[in-house]
């Protein structure tokens, strides 16, 4: 019995191997095997159930079951985390791997750039350094004296041809004799432009304004990126600029590259300028590369262009018109006598300050570019209603009675008159341009009622008086009748440099030297030099070419608008009539006997008053009116006659040493000049020749007289007499003109 139950248990576990699965399929798919493991189990615990050892078994491998299950799951889990971090892997590396290709292919293009201007510059100095070794040979320079003799064999030689015998040449010329390069190259103008960037400097900074630049950054920016030109968060502003010119400059013309230029600065100074938390510091000086740019060529910067510069400096300016806007506090009237408490600290108010004179300047600058366009550019400038409305709203802001005048703007804006009225002769012999639609309703630069604000702005200008001291305005000496310069504005534009220049140290105060920033340097009010009252005769004349501008403003007003009474009217006679009288007691009672050396510019300004003055009266006698020449009457009769009074008998005897005299009295400096002038004579002369010595002598002499008794050229002293003598009004009788000049010894 024992042997058939020991068959019986060694026939079930034969049965039982036979019903697993081979090796392999266990390997490889653990889910079946573990399947088939369970079914297998569950039938020999089935047919086991009495046995013991059975069960045994049946546990060890439901445990090793459940073991294998717990490793396939930690498995999956594992297999599940690496797929995860691989794909996270392959999606940064594609980024990364992106990055750097661009990255090195910037770096490839700028490195390609370099190398080429090195060789380009190493050509230069090579084919210098053949200019410089090169000799020329004594046999170029003399005659062989053998040669002379010899007697040419003619059956043989060519027919010769006759050359003029050469001297030789002196010793002292072939030591300085240099060679022509006749393979230069000429570098490209965009290069040229380059290289005028890069030197660039503000007038009194030391530093060129790349440099400058190149200190600045943004930080509230994220990016800043139009055409090629790409600027980061926290990165130099200076050499990216420098980055997109380099790769610019090489693939673009001069005209589209200062186009392309200009958008990208407008681009970044419009994104600095919008977002609140940006510091403005590097404006002004972006604003300043682009003055840089559009006078580098004038005639590159085309129409559009143009066009696109001016809506965003007028823009630009409204934007900021709080800078503008500064009180009068006048403080002479004792009911308004108060302690004003202003803030210590100078250096946003000075950024503020700079960036509106470097727009004045720009904007001025782009109309003056665009007198050189064809007449139909100009028309298309003229009747921009945008440019008109911009311009209007620009002017009534500069020119407000209302607040403390910014003196730099001031001159900008006359000359803005001045270049506007130019363009409107310019054009108005050519007929065929497009008149405006009718519905402009007088808006445009091209109708003379938009004339009629500016002229009434210009007669306040007229009555301020000039004074040849130099008037800081401090709380304490306001005066409205003069010309002041605020103490807080004396800075130098890119086109004039009035005043003192004394706030030109701090713009690079301003600035950190060592490292990247974005807000400025502290600068305390209490710093900045303090300059009192004093002779500046510089200033002065400044002043006089102010009026005189306004003058040709004046002039141009008459050809363009003859017959438009609201330009041409008794307002502008009276004004004119009154500064001829003002100026002629200025100087009679002031400046003649001064040693100042602009005397002679205010007896100019005379001439021109009186010149415009004349027009009005023989060409619109009927326009001006009786009321405003009565007004008028007894200051211009004085003044007309004062200007007839000053001719002097020239055929009156002098001598040589008095007129040295009296120029040592009233124009030393100016003899002193035209002396130093004549000396660049003496290189071509070894003796002054008798006519130069003469000239001089009779132009010295003819400046002292002048200054001396205020002397007027013949032709302004006949408008003077025919205006006095005029029956249209009567100014005098006959008998009284006779008594005047009889008095006058005429």
């Amino acid at each position: 019995m024992s042997g058939l139950s020991s068959d019986d248990e060694d026939d079930e576990l034969i049965l039982q191997l036979s019903a697993l699965p081979p090796k392999t399929t266990l390997q490889d798919a653990p889910k079946k095997y573990a399947t088939q493991v369970q079914n297998n189990t569950d039938q020999a615990v089935q047919q086991s159930k009495p046995n013991p050892t059975d069960n045994d078994r049946v546990l060890e491998l439901e445990m090793k079951l459940t073991k294998a299950r717990g490793e396939t799951s930690m498995l999956r889990d594992k297999i599940s985390l690496l797929n995860k971090e691989r794909e996270k892997d392959k999606l940064n590396h594609a980024d990364t791997d992106s990055q750097a290709k661009q990255e090195h292919e910037r770096e490839l293009k700028y490195m390609k750039q370099v190398i080429q201007n090195l060789k380009d510059e190493k050509k230069f100095l090579l084919m210098e350094m053949k200019t410089k070794k090169a000799v020329p040979t004594s046999a170029s320079l003399q005659t062989n004296p053998q040669a002379q003799h010899q007697t040419p064999d003619t059956s043989t030689l060519t027919p010769l041809v006759k050359k003029r015998k050469l001297e030789d040449t002196p010793q002292y010329l072939k030591s300085n004799v240099v060679s022509l390069n006749s393979h230069r190259i000429l570098p490209r103008e965009s290069d040229l432009l380059f290289n005028s960037i890069m030197s660039f400097k503000l007038f009194g900074v030391d530093v060129t304004l790349l440099e400058i630049l190149d200190v600045l950054t943004v930080k509230h920016i994220d990016t800043v990126e139009a055409n090629d030109f790409i600027l980061h968060s926290n990165e130099s502003i200076g050499k990216q600029l420098r980055r997109f010119m380099m790769v610019a400059k090489s693939k673009l013309n001069l005209d589209k590259f200062i186009d392309t230029f200009l958008e990208n600065l407008v681009f970044l100074i419009t994104k600095i300028s919008y977002n609140s938390q940006e510091s403005k510091l590097a404006v002004p000086f972006l604003i300043a590369l682009m003055h840089q740019i559009i006078i580098f060529r004038p005639s590159a910067v085309k129409q559009l262009c143009l066009q696109n510069l001016l809506l965003f400096v007028c823009d630009f300016i409204l934007e900021n018109r709080r800078v503008l806007r500064q009180p009068l506090r006048n403080v002479n009237d004792p009911e308004l006598k108060l302690k004003i408490l202003e803030p210590q600290v100078f250096q946003y108010e000075f950024i503020d300050k700079l960036m509106i004179c470097y727009s004045f300047d720009l904007l001025e600058s782009g109309l003056r570019i665009a007198q050189l366009l064809t007449n139909d550019g100009l028309w298309a400038i003229l009747i921009d209603s945008k440019i008109s409305n911009s311009l209007t709203a620009i002017y009534n802001l500069s020119l407000s009675v209302s607040v403390r005048p910014f003196l730099n703007a001031v001159f900008n804006i006359v000359a803005i008159f001045n270049i506007l009225s130019n363009m409107l002769v310019t054009v108005q012999q050519d007929s065929t341009l497009i008149p405006p639609s009718k519905d402009t309703n007088g808006s445009l630069i091209v109708h003379g009622s938009w004339w009629k604000l500016p002229l009434d702005k210009l007669y306040n200008l007229l009555e301020k008086d000039v004074k040849n001291y130099y008037l800081m305005s401090h709380l304490d000496n306001m005066d409205s009748r003069s010309f002041e310069k605020n103490h807080f504005v004396d800075i130098n534009g890119l086109i004039r440099n009035i005043g003192n220049n004394s706030l030109a140290a701090f713009v690079e105060e301003l600035i950190h030297t060592d490292k990247l920033q974005n807000f400025p340097r502290v600068i305390s009010k209490e710093n900045l030099p303090i300059q009192k009252a004093h002779l500046d005769f510089e200033f002065e004349g400044w002043l006089l070419s102010l009026q005189k501008d306004i003058l040709l403003t004046f002039n141009n007003m008459l050809l363009v608008f003859p017959e438009d009474s609201v330009i041409i009217n008794g307002n502008m006679f009276a004004h004119l009539a009154r500064l001829l009288a003002q100026e002629q007691q200025e100087i009679l009672s002031t400046y003649l006997g001064q040693d100042n050396p602009n005397i002679i510019s205010r007896v100019e300004l005379i001439e021109s008053t009186l010149t415009l003055i004349y027009k009005l009266w023989m060409n619109h006698h009927q326009t001006i009116g009786q009321e405003y020449i009565k007004e008028v009457e007894n200051e211009l009769i004085t003044a007309l006659r004062r200007v007839v009074a000053s001719q002097m008998d020239e055929k009156l005897p002098r001598t040589n040493d008095d007129m040295a005299d009296h120029r040592n009295i009233v124009d030393k400096l100016n003899e002193l000049t035209v002396r130093d002038q004549a000396r660049y004579y003496e290189d071509a002369f070894e003796d002054m020749p008798e006519y130069i010595t003469k000239e001089l002598s009779d132009h010295l002499d003819g400046r002292c007289y002048r200054i001396m008794q205020a002397r007027y050229q013949k032709v302004y002293q006949e408008m003077a007499k025919t205006i006095l003598e005029s029956h249209k009004t009567g100014l005098l009788t006959v008998e009284q003109a006779d008594a005047l000049y009889a008095a006058m010894g005429l």
